[in-house]
């Protein structure tokens, strides 16, 4: 088993390394099963926040016209 920090795992799965590394990566990704799954894993996660966090500023932008819309109707 080749071991593979999260940091690494995490920067290939957000995009953020070089091509070089991405092969390399890749490659590890093809023979190992253990670190094929974890990147799966974080892939999953990343998804989960990126929607966690897009409902948030939904959310906050839906506040924000909210609180508008009371001090128009205030003054």
């Amino acid at each position: 088993m080749t071991e593979l920090s999260d940091e690494l795992l995490v920067a290939y799965v957000d995009g953020q390394l070089a091509r070089k590394q991405i092969r390399a990566v890749e490659k590890v990704l093809d023979q190992d099963d253990v670190i094929a799954a974890r990147v799966e894993a974080l892939k999953h996660a990343h998804a989960r926040l990126e929607a966690a966090f897009e409902a948030i500023l939904a959310g906050e932008e839906m506040d924000v016209s909210a609180v508008s819309a009371r001090r128009r109707k205030a003054s």
